[in-house]
């Protein structure tokens, strides 16, 4: 039988699609700025290494924007971060085209480590439209865990997941095909995705949410300060430590991706030379098509099992395309080898997207699921940082042999996800978020 959204559900549902999609098509035109930053402004390699290291990175700010979200509405925050992001991505838009023609000549020749003014002056407003996306995730998740029950949750995120990842497919096809024809077809691009940002942000403010009129309107800045890490990660791990291992087998998991992310741009735009048409379907179309059809595949079964057993299932889709890629660069006739490597990253993402985000619902406490989101995003922000920075590095050192490592570290991880459901299943102390919700 068909699944169908819970009546209580649908008008939340049908802001969160629309809201969702613009938001999605603002990111799409933001993500360009890495391929962008390197291929059409010529950046050095280590400014991209730095974009890729600091977007990661900007999610260590979640537990600022939890902690703002447990004492002040949700909503609005989600709404001001998405107006705020429009605003600096039309900034960044306009910055290197009118730079490089308003500088001063003498100017113009000053290099920072092989980056021009107008490169550093677009890197730094991308960053920061990073920085302002970053509670994006923690705030809507914990919206979701307020508007739609656990038992269908999955089913009803994997509906939305579908349309925004629809829209960013569609998106990164365009605008491969345009910046193929027009290098400078990422200005117009960015600020069609500011204008999504800004509208997205307008549509998600008519968004309710189950107990929001309880929380006060202001904000009480020593409380928020007590929130915030490092204290709130100390006291969460203290009292479930189940959580804790789960945030070491998800820290593994994801370094063993996140060493990686620099050497798949550099080995597209570097090593195989490819053009537009094949690096932004390759990075930013082929593996969330694959998310998109396996989507819904993924959400009952995540729906019926822990997160740490699901990732069990995810795992070996991450491996293979891991080992696939740097194929690509050694054997004639090796794109091929790329598309297949990020289809079946693809496939692992539709489940992981839904775990990654719903996971730590898995865990935490009913009157503090914001806190253990944001700790979450806090970690997964603290790793990127360091890790995305330590295997651009590695490649620029080793070359390909960073896919091997970041191949390792996901076996490893998989091993103990696998451990980690045993541990909770023999506890008869721990009890995860649907039993909760039966008792």
């Amino acid at each position: 039988m068909a699944f169908r959204i819970p009546t209580s559900c649908r008008r939340a549902f049908r802001i969160d699609v629309l809201a969702g999609s613009l938001i999605s098509l603002g990111l799409a035109f933001l993500f360009l700025s890495e391929p962008v930053l390197r291929k059409t402004l010529e950046a050095p390699a280590w400014l991209v290494v730095a974009l890729l290291s600091l977007r990661m990175g900007s999610m260590t700010l979640s537990p600022a924007w939890a902690g703002a979200s447990h004492l002040r509405r949700k909503v609005p925050l989600v709404s001001f971060g998405a107006v705020a992001a429009g605003v600096l991505l039309a900034m960044t838009a306009v910055s290197a085209p009118t730079l490089r023609h308003r500088l001063p000549a003498e100017w113009q020749g000053v290099r920072l480590l092989g980056a021009s003014a107008d490169v550093l002056v677009f890197f730094v407003l991308a960053v920061l439209v990073f920085v302002a996306t970053s509670g994006f995730n923690a705030l809507q998740v914990a919206v979701y865990r307020e508007n739609y029950p656990v038992q269908c949750r999955a089913r009803i995120v994997s509906r939305i997941n579908i349309f925004r990842i629809g829209i960013m497919l569609m998106a990164g096809l365009g605008a491969a095909y345009l910046m193929d024809h027009w290098p400078g077809a990422y200005s117009p691009l960015m600020l069609l995705g500011g204008a999504s940002f800004v509208a997205g942000g307008l549509v998600y403010r008519r968004m309710r949410v189950a107990g929001q009129d309880a929380l006060p309107s202001s904000v009480n800045w020593p409380e928020l300060r007590r929130r915030i890490v490092p204290q709130g990660i100390i006291r969460l791990m203290r009292q479930s430590p189940h959580f804790l291992r789960f945030q070491v087998c998800q820290s593994l998991h994801g370094c063993g991706n996140l060493v990686c992310q620099s050497a798949f741009l550099l080995v597209l735009t570097d090593e195989l030379g490819l053009p537009y048409r094949h690096i932004v379907p390759i990075t930013l179309v082929v593996a969330p098509l694959m998310a998109l059809l396996s989507t819904t595949l993924w959400a009952p079964v995540i729906d019926r099992m822990s997160p740490a057993r699901a990732r069990v299932f995810t795992g070996p889709f991450w491996v293979l395309g891991m080992l696939l890629f740097p194929l690509s660069a050694l054997v004639p006739g090796g794109l091929v080898l790329a598309y297949l490597a990020f289809m079946s990253r693809g496939i692992a993402q539709g489940g992981s997207e839904l775990l990654w985000a719903l996971g730590p619902l898995h865990y935490a406490d009913k009157d503090e699921p914001t806190h253990y989101l944001a700790v979450h995003n806090f970690l997964t922000g603290l790793r990127g940082l360091v890790a995305v920075g330590v295997g651009g590095v590695f490649y620029l050192w080793v070359g390909k042999w960073v896919f091997v490592l970041g191949g390792a570290l996901m076996v490893a991880a998989t091993v103990m996800f696998y451990l980690q459901d045993r541990a909770e299943r023999r506890d008869p102390t721990f009890h995860g978020e649907a039993a909760r919700a039966a008792e």
